[in-house]
């Protein structure tokens, strides 16, 4: 079983909101797709763990296509 870290991965802060996009969403995924810092304001992919940018979103298991 995997565990979900809540700590920012820009800034460990663990100040997050873990977020699930909604049913109609291009990127819907029955679970949590990204990580939201309230302190840095980063955006982090669950999977991919990279930093997303305005408008882009962690698709299913951050696979890129």
């Amino acid at each position: 079983m995997s565990q979900i870290s809540h700590k920012c991965p820009a800034c460990g802060s663990n100040n997050t909101l873990l977020i699930q996009y909604p049913f109609e969403h291009p990127a819907y995924y029955d679970g949590v797709s990204e990580i939201d810092c309230r302190d840095c304001g980063a955006r982090c992919g669950r999977w991919s763990g990279k930093t997303l940018k305005d408008g882009e979103f962690e698709k299913p298991y951050g696979k890129e296509s």
